[in-house]
């Protein structure tokens, strides 16, 4: 097999990110079964072009910060699908395990599964993803034994999908930041398509985790969109979803002003 791995950079050299150094490391780069393909939505010249010049190096810019679902779909239109091709997605702060790529192509290979997901793991070493998804929500996991294909639902970070599947498909552009992978899966399993679970591990720096202020409230408004959008006619638990979260950073920054974000 080999892997395409989009790495969506945000203001920071490539070079830099935790995720970069990690895949190339691993013994399939080394192996040339890897081909990074440097997605840069960077507002700031950090010198990522130079990354082009390198073997199995694809530079994509952006010209600015565009959102996840048209750095992926510029990436994704650079790739010649084939059987053999797996698209894998990442954040530029992820720490793979060492064995990462060699236990998604296991799972694919025992699996014949269209999506095979990693185990996520947050700062605290709870698991973050694969989640189970409700009707209008998404809830963590205890036990792998409560996900099933109907109900399972896992983050952007490390999912590997076959490159096929973008033969017809495209990620909604809608969607700049959140929400973009839920709707992902949501689209895939309406499509018949599986998503499995493999036995690779990554480490996550979960970015709406934040002591800043500011940061927090620029990211809350971001979602709020992309999760309006998500919910569409639902209007009464995307208010409830975004009154929780309010109320949540409210007992965290001590601010009234949360209330009105």
């Amino acid at each position: 097999m080999e892997f395409i791995c989009i790495l969506t950079i945000y203001n920071m050299n490539y070079k830099s990110s935790q995720t970069y150094q990690d895949i190339i490391k691993s013994p399939y780069f080394k192996g040339n079964r890897i081909t990074i393909i440097i997605a840069d939505n960077s507002t700031k010249n950090c010198d990522n072009r130079e990354s082009e010049l390198l073997q199995h190096h694809i530079y994509q810019n952006m010209q600015g910060n565009k959102g996840l679902a048209k750095a992926y779909n510029a990436s994704i239109d650079k790739i010649e699908c084939a059987e053999n091709k797996i698209v894998v997605l990442f954040d530029d702060d992820s720490h793979l395990s060492d064995d990462y790529f060699e236990r998604i192509e296991e799972a694919f290979i025992k699996s014949k599964a269209d999506i095979c997901i990693p185990v996520v793991y947050d700062q605290n070493l709870d698991i973050l993803s694969p989640a189970i998804e409700t009707k209008w929500n998404f809830h963590r996991v205890h036990s792998f034994n409560e996900i099933n294909q109907t109900n399972i639902d896992a983050i952007n970070s490390g999912m590997a999908i076959r490159s096929t599947i973008f033969i017809n498909y495209h990620y909604d552009e809608h969607y700049f930041l959140d929400y973009i992978d839920h709707a992902f899966i949501r689209d895939m399993k309406k499509a018949g398509n599986t998503v499995f679970i493999s036995q690779a591990h990554l480490y996550q720096q979960f970015s709406i985790l934040s002591d800043n202020y500011q940061s927090t409230v620029q990211r809350f408004k971001i979602s709020k969109k992309d999760m309006k959008y998500y919910y569409g006619t639902h209007r009464l638990h995307y208010n409830y979803i975004v009154w929780r979260r309010k109320l949540k950073y409210l007992k965290q920054f001590k601010k009234i002003a949360c209330l009105w974000i």
